[in-house]
């Protein structure tokens, strides 16, 4: 069981931590309230959502999003060892101050990049070590049918350099054609941000900025009355701005139909009464 940890007021006055939201900010502080002296924990989300939100029925994907949202705020790191998840808070001693700290059970970010590093490269030699046999055993079969066919064995050696030539030749084209598509899907990804009360309403900086343009006065309620709509009714769009969009001509068609119908309402005019001399 992790020991008792400080709340530094700084905390609070952190443009980083203001970044998180609400949720996100408590999910910071149960990480290190359950972090090892060494501000090391384990990273699994189920985990976290047991220890941290023992009595609330909180989705794992919401979990799992605050998560990711920490990390690219927050001075803390993921990575995985043999399968499990673990995180560690890069200036803990800065942050914390423990007496008598006892050595942590979780392996470093450190320990867990060097021995990523060994495993490759132990992977990498054994692989050099079998293309190195299998070239020599095809070397020597090759002097020892070289003995007995020569002829044969030039022309088939003339063969088998000119389909490597085209095999080569194939190969690179292919491996070109796949970097510019890669490169170009890389290009198209639009990286949308969170906005409304709930932060499902997400927007790219061109689209927020259409929306400005286009609704300069109202644009932040229509934002938030869309966040709203989908906290409350689970719903899902493709594309927010162009939600937005579809709802504001909804309503200047409705509003012109009451207008036509005001026009073409009957005045109902008043009965005339004459009196006689």
């Amino acid at each position: 069981m992790a020991r008792r940890r400080m709340i530094d007021p700084n905390i609070w006055l952190s443009e980083d931590v203001s970044k998180l939201s609400i949720f996100e900010r408590l999910l910071f502080i149960g990480m290190f309230s359950h972090a090892d002296d060494e501000g090391r924990g384990r990273a699994s989300p189920a985990l976290l959502r047991s220890l941290i939100f023992p009595y609330d029925d909180i989705p794992l994907n919401q979990i799992e999003e605050g998560l990711d949202n920490i990390k690219e705020r927050i001075n803390v790191v993921f990575y995985e060892i043999e399968g499990s998840s673990y995180y560690q808070f890069t200036n803990w001693n800065k942050w914390q101050r423990v007496d008598k700290p006892q050595p942590s059970l979780i392996p470093s970010y450190e320990e867990a990049i060097e021995r990523n590093n060994s495993e490759n490269d132990s992977k990498n030699h054994s692989k050099n070590n079998s293309e190195n046999n299998s070239e020599n055993d095809s070397e020597n079969d090759s002097e020892n049918d070289s003995r007995l066919k020569e002829k044969n064995i030039k022309e088939d050696n003339i063969s088998k350099k000119n389909k490597r030539v085209d095999l080569f030749s194939t190969a690179a084209s292919f491996q070109e054609s796949f970097q510019e598509s890669e490169s170009s899907d890389k290009n198209s990804k639009v990286i949308r941000h969170k906005y409304g009360e709930y932060k499902n309403v997400l927007l790219s900086d061109e689209e927020y900025e259409k929306l400005k343009q286009e609704f300069p006065y109202d644009y932040k309620e229509r934002i938030e009355r869309l966040s709203e709509y989908i906290a409350s009714k689970g719903a899902k769009y493709k594309n927010h701005l162009a939600t937005i969009r579809s709802w504001a001509r909804k309503e200047n068609t409705n509003a012109k139909r009451e207008s036509e119908k005001e026009v073409e309402r009957p005045i109902k005019i008043g009965t005339i009464i004459t009196y006689d001399e």
